[in-house]
């Protein structure tokens, strides 16, 4: 239950934050997608019991490496446009 909460409070966040930094800069509003999967998938991970630190998730699996990179490069694109 607690984990729920955090998750949909920090997309919420997040979300309302990347649509407000810019309100015409999509790039933001994009990174929504990417940050949000890499919560749940982490969120699965937990679930399953196999999550152990976010570091080892990030050697681990790829779908998690994936959304993080992709994050990570939108919002440099962000902050350094």
């Amino acid at each position: 239950m607690i984990i729920t909460t955090s998750l949909t409070a920090t997309s919420v966040t997040y979300a309302l934050w990347a649509f407000e930094i810019e309100k015409n800069y999509n790039l933001a509003q994009f990174s929504t997608i990417p940050f949000v999967t890499s919560l749940f998938l982490y969120a699965l991970q937990c679930e399953k019991k196999d999550a152990q630190s976010p570091e080892d998730l990030l050697i681990k699996s790829r779908n998690f490496l994936i959304s993080s990179i992709i994050t990570i490069l939108c919002l440099l694109m962000v902050f350094y446009k």
